[in-house]
This record gives C-alpha cells, sequence and structure tokens, in this order.
C-alpha cells in the first residue's frame, strides 16, 4: 500500500508494556511529520495519547530523509518486550488469584458476621433466593379444595379424656434426668439439610448450641420430663402437601402430607424415642416379625422370611394385604396410649408421651392466609416419636392369635396375612377367618387383596369384610 510508519523511539503506547498504536501516513504525509510523541497524561484508557505536527511549506533536507528502521533490531526488541509481557503476566494471573481469594474469604467472614447480627437479614435473603421451589399445584385454590383435602388426609375423632385412657396415678417413680453425654449423643444423631419447623431454626444450629451449651438445653427438657409436659409451640407443625403424579386433583388420597416440626422439640423427642426403643429391647421387643421402623431391619428382611415360608414345604401359600388407607392419620390415641400402658412403658414417659398427644396444632396456608387446624388422632407426622408409637399400637394387632397355619408380616403399616394350607379351599378359608380379627385402626379403611388363586378363579377381594 506504499504506507509509512511515522513512531519515533521505543516509548510505549499501551499500559500494559508494549506498542500496539501506531501513527501511519503516505510517504508524502510522513515527510511532514515531525515531533511525532507519547504524552505522559491521564487519558482514562488503557492507551496513551499521541502526539506530533505535520508541517506545511516547502521540505527541508531533513524531511526528504525518509527515516531507515532496522528490522532486525526492532524484531528482537519485539520478542523481548513479548518474553517480558508473558512474566509480567503471569505474575499478574497470580496475584490476581490470591487477591479473589482474599477477598472470597473476607466476604464470607463479613457474611457470617451479618447472620449473627441480623439474622433475616442479607445472608437470608440470599438462601432464600437460590432455594428452587416446585410448580405450584393446578387448580388448589379452588374454593374449598385445599379445606376438604386437608379434612380427608386429617380425620377428626372426638377427643378423649384422661380418666378413658389410663387409670390415675401420683406415682412417677425416680425420673432420670437428661445429662449431657446423652444430650450430646441424641443431637448428633439429627439429620444435616432438614426442612425447619415454624420458628426457621435448622438442626445444623440446634446441633451447635448442643456442642457449645449442653447444659441450657438439658436444663429446658429435663424441666419437660419433671412436669410431665411436652410445650404447646413444639406440637405445631407446618403443612406442606405434594401432589402424587398423575392424580385427581380433587381426591385427599392424590396427596402426600409433610408436616414440618421445630427442631427443638424433635431432639426431645428422639431422647424420648431412645429411652422407650431402650425400654421396649430390655422387655423382650417388638413382633419379630414387623420389619419397619427398626435398626438392622428392611424389606429385603421381610422378603426373605417371605421366600423362606413358601420354600420350607409343598403346602400351598397364599397372601392376603391389609392396605389400611390413611393409616398413621387414623391412628386412634387412646389405642396407641393404651399399648404403651401395656408394655408396662415408665410412668414418667407415658405421661409426658400423653402429653406430646394432645393439642396438637396444624398450620397451612390457604389463598395467602394461614389457616389452623387441630389434629385429634394420628400418629404425628415428620416427627421423631411417631414411628415407634405406630409400632408399638400395631404390635397388639400382631400379636393377635392367628388359626393355625397363618403368620402376619409386615413392614410399618403394609401387613400381609401369610397362610399355609394342603389344598386351595383350605387356604381361602384361613385367609378369610384371618381377616375378620381386629385392627386398631378404623374398619372403614381396610381393602383386603388375596394373592393366591383358588380353584382356578381369578384373585378374590375383599372389600370391607
Amino acid at each position: 500500500m506504499g504506507l509509512v510508519v511515522c513512531n519515533r523511539g521505543n516509548s510505549k503506547t499501551f499500559s500494559k508494556g508494549s506498542i500496539v498504536d501506531l501513527t501511519i501516513a503516505t510517504p508524502h504525509t510522513a515527510q511532514r511529520t515531525t515531533k511525532w510523541t507519547v504524552l505522559d497524561e491521564e487519558t482514562l484508557s488503557d492507551h496513551y495519547y499521541l502526539s506530533f505536527e505535520i508541517t506545511h511549506g516547502p521540505l527541508t533536507r531533513e524531511t526528504l530523509i525518509a527515516p531507515k528502521i532496522d528490522l532486525q533490531k526492532r524484531k528482537t526488541a519485539l520478542a523481548q518486550e513479548s518474553a517480558d509481557e508473558e512474566r509480567d503476566a503471569k505474575s499478574a494471573k497470580r496475584d490476581l488469584v490470591r487477591a479473589i481469594k482474599k477477598a472470597k474469604e473476607a466476604a464470607w467472614k463479613n457474611l457470617c458476621d451479618q447472620v449473627q447480627n441480623d439474622p433475616w437479614g442479607l445472608p437470608y435473603k440470599l438462601i432464600m433466593g437460590k432455594l428452587t421451589r416446585p410448580p405450584p399445584i393446578p387448580e388448589l385454590n379452588t374454593p374449598g379444595r385445599l379445606q376438604r383435602i386437608v379434612d380427608g388426609l386429617f380425620p377428626q375423632h372426638p377427643i378423649r379424656s384422661d380418666s378413658e385412657v389410663l387409670p390415675a396415678t401420683d406415682n412417677y417413680g425416680d425420673i432420670p434426668l437428661i445429662d449431657r453425654a446423652e444430650l450430646i449423643s441424641a443431637a448428633r444423631s439429627l439429620k444435616n439439610n432438614i426442612s425447619p419447623g415454624p420458628d426457621c431454626i435448622p438442626n445444623e444450629v440446634i446441633k451447635m448450641i448442643a456442642s457449645l451449651n449442653p447444659d441450657l438445653l438439658a436444663g429446658v427438657y429435663n424441666t419437660c420430663l419433671l412436669s410431665g409436659v411436652f410445650p404447646k409451640t413444639w406440637k405445631k407443625a407446618r403443612l406442606v402437601i405434594i401432589r402424587k403424579a398423575d392424580k385427581p386433583l380433587d381426591t385427599p388420597s392424590s396427596y402426600r402430607p409433610l408436616c414440618l416440626l421445630d427442631c427443638l422439640g424433635k431432639l426431645l423427642e428422639k431422647i424420648l424415642d431412645n429411652r422407650l426403643r431402650q425400654h421396649l429391647d430390655a422387655g423382650g421387643g417388638l413382633h419379630d416379625r414387623q420389619f419397619g421402623f427398626r435398626k438392622g431391619r428392611s424389606t429385603i428382611d421381610a422378603l426373605e422370611m417371605l421366600r423362606t415360608t413358601v420354600k420350607s414345604d409343598k403346602s400351598k401359600v397364599g397372601i392376603l394385604t391389609l392396605d389400611i388407607q390413611n393409616a398413621f392419620n387414623s391412628a386412634l390415641w387412646d389405642a396407641i396410649l393404651k399399648a404403651i400402658y401395656e408394655k408396662d412403658v415408665p410412668n414418667y414417659l407415658q405421661r409426658i408421651i400423653r402429653s406430646y398427644l394432645e393439642n396438637r396444632l396444624l398450620i397451612y396456608e390457604s389463598g395467602g392466609i394461614e389457616e389452623e387446624m387441630v389434629v385429634t388422632c394420628g400418629v404425628p407426622q415428620g416427627s421423631v416419636l411417631g414411628p415407634t408409637l405406630w409400632n408399638i399400637l400395631y404390635d397388639g394387632l400382631l400379636c393377635n392369635r392367628l388359626p393355625p397355619g397363618v403368620e402376619y408380616l409386615a413392614f410399618a403399616d403394609d401387613v400381609a396375612l401369610v397362610a399355609k394350607a394342603r389344598d386351595s379351599i383350605r387356604l381361602e378359608k384361613l385367609l378369610s377367618s384371618s381377616a375378620q380379627i381386629g385392627t386398631p385402626v378404623a374398619r372403614e379403611n381396610w381393602t383386603f387383596v388375596i394373592a393366591a388363586q383358588v380353584r382356578g378363579h381369578d384373585n378374590n377381594e375383599y372389600q370391607n369384610t
């Protein structure tokens, strides 16, 4: 193109230490360009100002002579500049990484300090903003629908009086108080990353309190033990319902209820549950054919027992399953209290469990308004004590005397009658007669299905027999 570079000297034109800005002109204009220089002035940019003059009038001898460029020298200089720039860039990158790390540590410390000073401030808002929320349930705000769902999931039963449940007694014996070791052990067993209850205090905070000041919590819990009162505020649960996939929108059984309880109350429940389980184990434990909610047992063990029964001899085997609908929420409180009384549970535990099952409250939002519902039956959903109380209640069913050749097989509320007989007619009679034996849950919630072929006919089904 015949253009000429007008730059003079080795002055850097870029703040990073390189010559990236060039002044290019035609040979005629380049001959008139003089006093080219890089200005040492603030430009508010990474590039420096370039200054030069263009003369007018006749050209002198000096201006007619085109500047000579030593290409080899310029190439060597550029290579050196490139190496220097690469070294400086690596050093700058290391400094930047260290600065970012220090800034993150300082920001995290500042955020933690804000949590101590204002728990509901910026840290809380940041966390809540990160939480993903499930899409809303369609048509849930239809007038009356949510109320019907809640009423269906949590049936009401008449509230019993104490005289109807247990014999009156003022002798609670020596109540073993909660010590540091018992409290810390129970706190460590609490799971992390669990949704808190209405007070919004998670298990992680409770575990920290138990570690730093166990006497504080032990004092509160011992007061509960001595008075036989489970605090009312810890019996309040926040309800969250989750729709089961592709189920009818207006049917209560299409939803799974989740009840969120305060973690402070759940720690006390954990201590009571440990003591209750220890008492049961010392007294012979629960029925051997209950595999649910028990340490060291699973559905695999239940299936193995069933397999052993089937292969033990050449008799025919039939299975009748009892589908007790909404079982956990339908368990009668007086039946639970009677069951723990019959298990000879220590009086102080009976008393606080009785208080635990009184005045329970469910809170939920309907149309943006917080509603409350009094709960009058069922083992508390989302609780720690609930599974053990259910097993104690159901133990009475499993201990019922069955006809020879029939046995129970249970996993939590899922129960099966397993019968053996020499022929199908006898097998059907055994299962049908065993189905008449009572259960602690209302009979209208029963569904029976015989899972054995009888005389070549299709499987029989018995509804509310």
